[in-house]
């Protein structure tokens, strides 16, 4: 009888022992269930909380390109009135700057997302000399009218308080109305363009830099999580290995592969858990719409809106690049273009223009750079080129003469005046661009349309 209680004595210590490490290694598991989605949810905040600077990039981003965008109207249409006198363009200048406000909004928008940043420093330096840039389309605009005697409609109400200064009152029409134009052409008025210019690039730099680091630092945070979930799994799976397997599978290796994918600026696989998923797809939205961005700023920065062309800028970027290279440079001036312009209307112009560069583009190769580098004024960089290739030159710009002067299209026939200059031993790009505008000018001065070695 003793040794039966005995034995039952022993079953219930056994029990109670067992049923404490059971309540042990549930309390355990618990623990480590608390922490592990207390560093989850960490990771999942950093995730959005990567995705709200993102989307602050994106936004802050299209502003810059908004303001340049305005101030690139406002000269355009400047530009237009003090050559052409027509008052639409007045117009359309006054209806940016008081009622579309594209410059003022961007700036305002930046200032609520970046207040007293340096990226909202350079906005607003860029606006500012927007604002100084308008003084003198104001003075030009005001001389043009003044030069025409008055103009249709009346005087808009921004140009009531332009003080013109007495030597040029005192100017013919004709004098003043070149005033005009030269104000809003001159080496003065393009280096106000060029500080706009140089501010919103400034301040689109600083946009990405900031971004790139919150990701790269986002990126490190949601390293060390992971591996705060690596220990956490270590010692749970002495219980609950299913649950450990089940996580793993599930937030871990998603985790991972999110991490390497940041890094690599890559889209995010849609795996893991539902959250993840939705949180990869969410990422991944947002992570399209800047990379859609970027290169569309790329594409605005590096070619010619109208034509799509290479522009300026990448045209003296290669030209230099290539001091060392055997190159033909090809500057093209197309003939009485202003002429289209004054009979047929700006339009047309802008048609006869995009045909211009159709015909160049396809008459060179790929590796070869197409530019437009001014108004009627075209470039083309041809590498790996040398003197012996000169009648291939003149046979591909005679073709281009004849396709232009076939008006079957509906186009007004025109004509291209080229100089060509060749890359020397030792020389620089400067000497080589001098040596084929001079071929130009020789041409130009003794009959239009054609080709021309210096």
């Amino acid at each position: 009888m003793s040794q039966q209680n005995e034995k039952e004595n022993t079953q219930r210590v056994g029990s109670v022992r067992l049923s404490r490490v059971n309540l042990i290694i549930v309390s355990v598991a618990v623990i480590f269930a608390v922490l592990l989605t207390a560093v989850t949810y960490d990771a999942v905040m950093n995730f959005r909380l990567m995705q709200e600077y993102t989307g602050q990039y994106v936004e802050s981003q299209q502003d810059a390109y908004d303001l340049q965008d305005g101030s690139d109207y406002l000269t355009e249409q400047a530009r237009a009135f003090a050559v052409t006198g027509e008052r639409v363009y007045l117009d359309n200048y006054f209806e940016e700057v008081n009622v579309t406000r594209k410059r003022d909004k961007a700036l305002e928008n930046l200032e609520g997302i970046l207040h007293s940043t340096e990226t909202y420093e350079y906005l607003k330096t860029a606006l500012n000399y927007s604002n100084e840039l308008m003084e003198k389309e104001l003075y030009s605009m005001s001389l043009k009218i003044r030069s025409m005697g008055g103009i249709q409609g009346g005087i808009p109400e921004g140009l009531w308080y332009v003080d013109i200064s007495t030597a040029d009152k005192a100017l013919e029409p004709e004098e003043m109305a070149q005033k005009a134009v030269d104000m809003v052409f001159n080496d003065d008025y393009k280096d106000y363009k060029d500080r706009i210019k140089t501010n919103v690039g400034l301040c689109t730099k600083t946009l990405l830099d900031e971004a790139a680091f919150r990701q790269d630092d986002s990126s490190a945070h949601v390293m060390t999580m992971v591996r705060m979930q690596e220990a956490l799994m270590a010692l749970m799976v002495l219980t609950f290995f299913i649950v450990v397997f089940m996580t793993n599978r599930l937030a871990i290796k998603p985790l991972r592969i999110f991490e390497e994918k940041i890094k690599a600026r890559e889209i995010l696989p849609l795996t893991g858990s539902k959250e993840l998923q939705l949180m990869a797809s969410a990422y991944n939205d947002m992570f399209e719409k800047v990379m859609a961005n970027q290169e569309e700023l790329s594409f605005a920065a590096n070619h010619d809106p109208l034509t799509g062309l290479y522009n300026r800028n990448v045209f003296d970027k290669v030209r230099n690049s290539d001091e060392r290279r055997a190159h033909a440079l090809l500057l093209v001036d197309m003939d009485k273009f202003k002429e289209v312009n004054d009979n047929y209307g700006h339009d047309t112009g802008d048609m006869v223009l995009k045909k211009v560069a159709d015909i160049l583009k396809n008459s060179f190769r790929n590796e070869d750079y197409v530019c437009r580098i001014g108004g009627d004024e075209f470039a083309v960089i041809m590498v790996h080129a040398g003197p012996e290739l000169k009648d291939l030159i003149r046979n591909k710009m005679i073709r281009a003469n004849e396709k232009l002067a076939d008006t079957s299209d509906g186009l007004p026939q025109v004509s291209l005046s080229v100089g060509v200059a060749f890359s020397q031993p030792g020389s620089i790009s400067e000497d080589i661009f001098k040596n084929a505008d001079l071929a130009l000018y020789r041409l130009k001065n003794s009959k239009r349309g054609g080709c021309e070695f210096y």
